[in-house]
């Protein structure tokens, strides 16, 4: 965004505007995964009743036209656009819409799905006492192998939590206050901002990666598909010690029968 362009006014807009757009519906739509696994999770016996269930294209038309609208105020009027101007994000974005949108709209969400995270994990650990309680009380108090696995599956969606947040949203968080401040022209070192551009954008970027690597019903696909294709490929190639006992077995079965016979 600090780069000036050479275009005109439909293609300034569109330089800035589109990216903008899609990096808000990325957020959205995280958002939404969030808001989901919330319900599905907090209200198992309710949640083919809740509208996100029953209405899952209207879900899709929000994730997706709410971030449009938003992104594109500039070009609906809400811009500094004067004519034989410079293309640059200053013409594009005020600052009151760059305010609105990194305070309004991209902190909020990400501590939304933050909050959200926190309150499944908090769940999660009600019941997990729940289940500790009730399975003691069958053992006799005895702390089994299986709570073991409980408590460590537990601990390890902390830590995944815990890094996700602060390895991947924390340096985001960072670069946006950094922007901001260079939109205030506050002198900040250039390789201050390249750094925190690179690791914060990639970072956010990682997000989904995890998430969906986390669901074991996002790959259940995949994981399918790659047993299948290896047992086909086992098969293909056949195992000779198998084959040698098979036409062993065939010779034997067919020495029984013409003893038989004689």
């Amino acid at each position: 965004m600090r780069f000036n362009k050479d275009l005109g006014y439909n293609g300034c807009f569109l330089a800035f505007i589109s990216p903008n757009f899609f990096f808000l519906s990325f957020l959205v739509n995280l958002l939404m995964v969030h808001y989901e696994k919330y319900l599905c999770i907090i209200y198992p016996l309710h949640y083919r009743e809740i509208w996100v269930h029953r209405c899952v294209p209207l879900s899709l038309f929000l994730v997706w036209s709410l971030p449009l609208v938003f992104s594109c105020l500039p070009l609906l009027g809400w811009n500094n656009w004067a004519n034989n101007c410079t293309c640059s994000y200053k013409q594009v974005f005020p600052n009151a819409y760059i305010y609105l949108e990194t305070y309004g709209v991209v902190i909020p969400a990400i501590l939304a799905m933050s909050f959200i995270t926190i309150k499944l994990l908090s769940v999660a650990r009600k019941q997990l006492k729940e289940i500790k309680k009730l399975h003691r009380s069958v053992q006799r108090e005895v702390v089994t192998e299986m709570e073991r696995q409980m408590d460590l599956r537990y601990a390890k969606c902390i830590a995944i939590f815990s890094l996700t947040f602060f390895i991947c949203w924390v340096p985001y968080i960072a670069l946006l206050q950094v922007s901001v401040l260079a939109i205030e022209n506050y002198e900040i070192s250039i390789w201050i901002v390249l750094t925190l551009a690179c690791v914060g954008s990639g970072s956010a970027a990682v997000i989904p990666v995890i998430l969906g690597l986390s669901h074991r019903q996002y790959t259940e696909l995949w994981r399918n598909l790659c047993k299948k294709y290896c047992q086909s490929c086992c098969k293909s190639r056949g195992n000779p010690t198998s084959d040698h006992h098979d036409m062993k077995s065939k010779e034997e079965t067919l020495e029984d029968e013409l003893t038989s016979v004689k």
